[in-house]
């Protein structure tokens, strides 16, 4: 899961459906994302991605609508040390995904399958290239490249309680049994040689993933406030039949304010992520936290609109520093040819902790071009 900024939970939950009625109101969403950072020695290493992710919108009426998503993704991992380059990159999962509305938004059923399209098994030589744009602190644009079958049934209920807009959904989902690495084993002699190879698959069957989310919005102060909390129960994920791994149930905390003053429109934004205690390889896992900050400004200048945003972001474990990172960048909207386009960049330094407690210096920058065509 994805922290998101502070309103956009409220939102979600609060959208309509209902405004698209048939499939010439179709929309589709794509763009390369690109993200790169470097890390100094004693980690010494520089990841980026490139993403190219899809998503198309599909009403059928005004109650029953569709959405496909998927994408390509690029990864790879270099080494200060002269270690080879590691890279993993190809389709990912494909996302289906059905909503269907009741009584004027008032209830939305949701349900999706995850299509295992993407590499669901990552060999031996692209473990820390998988690894690495899973990492929730830095938030590569694609996550992962596949995680097996699945399957999300959910619903969410939104409507006006006075003066504000409340909405609660909560949802289910289950995982198939999948291979999430696989291993060459080799047999050599006393001179080097390879007498015998053979390849090992660990077997991963993950625990069901429960979610509740509530998120309300109200006018404040000549703006609007929104809020918003997320909580996730992970089951016990096994691995190869015996080891039992949990990942920790995730709570996700988000608030946002937003006003339009002198011709800018401000957007104030907060979200904190915890993940409580969990269980790898039969140790326990401590407790992490991520915690983020950020102001954007929107105005209009020559017929384009400009956002400039500054965000600074804490990785914690226990109170253990894992990490700190500020990004400063800017978002532009335009229209061409009939496309909505995004174009955004951004710059970010920090640190992050490494061996010996050392905090080796971070930094980096991301840019995408995303491009949106219908309603």
């Amino acid at each position: 899961m994805r922290p998101s900024s502070g309103i956009t939970l409220a939102l979600a939950l609060t959208a309509s459906a209902a405004n698209a009625q048939s499939i010439v109101n179709s929309a589709i969403r794509t763009g390369p994302l690109f993200a790169r950072y470097t890390v100094d020695a004693p980690i010494g290493v520089t990841i980026s991605e490139l993403a190219v992710p899809f998503a198309v919108s599909v009403p059928f009426n005004s109650r029953l609508n569709f959405d496909v998503s998927g994408g390509y993704a690029r990864a790879t991992v270099d080494f200060e040390n002269g270690q080879k380059s590691e890279e993993i990159s190809g389709m990912t999962d494909t996302q289906l995904r059905a909503n269907f509305s009741l009584g004027e938004d008032f209830i939305i059923f949701t349900a999706g399958l995850n299509i295992p399209t993407g590499q669901s098994t990552v060999l031996q030589d692209q473990v820390l290239a998988a690894g690495f744009i899973g990492n929730e602190f830095l938030a590569f644009p694609i996550p992962s490249m596949g995680t097996g079958f699945g399957g999300t049934g959910g619903i969410a209920i939104a409507r006006p309680m006075g003066e504000w807009n409340v909405g609660l959904g909560a949802s289910m989902r289950y995982s198939a049994e999948y291979e999430p690495y696989r291993f060459t084993n080799e047999t050599v002699d006393t001179a080097g040689n390879v007498i015998s190879s053979s390849d090992e698959a660990v077997h991963f069957q993950p625990g069901n993933e429960y979610r509740v989310r509530v998120g309300a919005d109200h006018g404040f102060a000549g703006g609007r406030v929104a809020a918003g909390l997320t909580y996730s129960k992970f089951g016990d994920d096994n691995v190869g039949g015996g080891t039992v791994y949990s990942t920790g149930d995730r709570y996700i905390g988000e608030a946002g304010y937003s006003r339009t003053l002198r011709g800018v429109d401000y957007i104030v934004s907060a979200w904190n992520l915890f993940r409580a205690e969990g269980v790898r390889a039969g140790s326990r896992a401590p407790t992490e936290n991520i915690t983020s900050g950020a102001l954007s400004a929107g105005f209009d200048v020559g017929g384009f609109r400009i956002e400039p945003n500054v965000e600074m972001r804490m990785w914690y474990s226990e109170e253990r520093f894992l990490g700190k990172m500020a990004m400063v960048g800017i978002r532009n909207r335009l229209q061409v040819m009939g496309l909505d386009i995004y174009p955004s960049a951004g710059y970010a330094i920090g640190n992050l902790l490494a061996e010996n407690d050392s905090k080796p210096a971070l930094s980096g920058f991301r840019a995408s071009l995303t491009a949106r065509f219908g309603r």
